[in-house]
């Protein structure tokens, strides 16, 4: 994390989107911009308006899985457990779905709480643009909620617009209707001859992720809130949360905190028909992870993992595969190939 050096009446713009952070947002004062993550793809600018109480921080960063339905419930989360500034009343929340500046359907989501601490209200809203999502959080000791959501939609519709709107609606994450039984999945041999032939396999399919990541795969919205894509399971905590497929296809997502880095678990299609050709078991899966710069695929396994385990090897093995997420003036992905672990 780093604070970028900038004059305080001085506008800043984001190269990869355009997006502008200006000094001043009505009464909002910029306090800082910061950089979260390399090459700029994690950017975030704080503001404060004296006059009540209220902090605004605005944030642009390409997220390892683009939905931003999916963000927007890793922030609420984030906000209820929000310790230092909370508590918030989980039943006061009120969801809502907005268009972009710039944009021409639903296809942003925000949400604000009552407070029952020093804050009166907080609120946060995403849209997505291409592969990256802009953010905003609202919080004050003054206004109520009913005023802050008033705020929030004032401070959208005032943001200048930027390219590759998305125009698939925003929707509310429910629960899932049932949860799948996890059981401890073994691994694939960890022999030179495995591990290159599954990252062979899993190396083209790095590159069909990043192209993926750049898709915006729905049609366009009316003016509520979609259908669910993705549904929750299990217990959310500030660390993660789980989502599976809507209509549960065999694949789920580990959000991990609210910034965008997510974990992937789905079957291993490629290395399956492979291992198949040569007469060996199939239903084997892999786990990926994904961050702003990266894809990362790590040695599969024989079954779907449970999230534990799939946690575990992406935070914590190395992988047999990355390839790098390419921005503007890049000469493509590069894709490196781990034989050793």
């Amino acid at each position: 994390m780093e604070d970028i050096l900038i004059a305080a009446d001085e506008d800043w713009q984001h190269a990869w989107t355009a997006m502008t952070f200006p000094a001043q947002v009505g009464p909002y004062e910029r306090r800082a911009v910061t950089k979260f993550e390399e090459r700029d793809t994690n950017m975030g600018a704080r503001y404060f308006a004296a006059d009540t109480g209220t902090i605004l921080s605005i944030y642009v960063y390409r997220p390892g899985h683009p939905d931003p339905s999916i963000w927007h419930d890793r922030a609420i989360t984030a906000l209820l457990l929000n310790s230092r500034m909370g508590p918030f009343d989980p039943e006061s929340l009120s969801v809502s779905a907005f268009v972009p500046s710039g944009g021409g359907a639903p296809s942003g989501i925000r949400s604000v709480l009552d407070g029952k601490g020093d804050y009166r209200s907080t609120g946060v809203a995403l849209y997505r643009a291409g592969e990256w999502l802009i953010k905003l959080r609202l919080s004050s000791r003054m206004l109520s909620a009913e005023a802050l959501d008033e705020e929030l939609v004032r401070i959208l519709e005032g943001l200048p617009p930027v390219e590759g709107i998305s125009r698939t609606p925003a929707y509310r994450v429910p629960q899932c209707a049932s949860e799948p039984t996890f059981v401890e999945a073994g691994r694939i041999a960890n022999d030179e001859d495995s591990r290159m032939r599954a990252a062979l396999s899993e190396g083209l399919l790095g590159g069909r992720t990043i192209a993926e990541l750049r898709q915006d795969p729905r049609e366009d919205g009316e003016t509520a809130l979609g259908a669910s894509t993705y549904c929750s399971i299990g217990e959310k905590t500030d660390r993660q949360g789980i989502y599976m497929l809507s209509d549960g296809d065999g694949r789920y997502l580990i959000a991990l905190g609210d910034a965008g880095f997510s974990i992937g678990i789905e079957p291993a299609q490629i290395l399956d028909a492979v291992r198949k050709a040569n007469g060996e078991s199939a239903g084997l899966y892999r786990v990926t992870t994904a961050d702003g710069l990266e894809v990362k695929t790590f040695l599969p396994f024989t079954a779907m993992p449970t999230p534990d385990q799939a946690a575990n090897v992406a935070l914590n093995e190395a992988p047999i595969v990355a390839t790098t997420r390419p921005l503007p003036g890049d000469e493509g992905s590069e894709t490196t190939i781990y034989t050793d672990d």
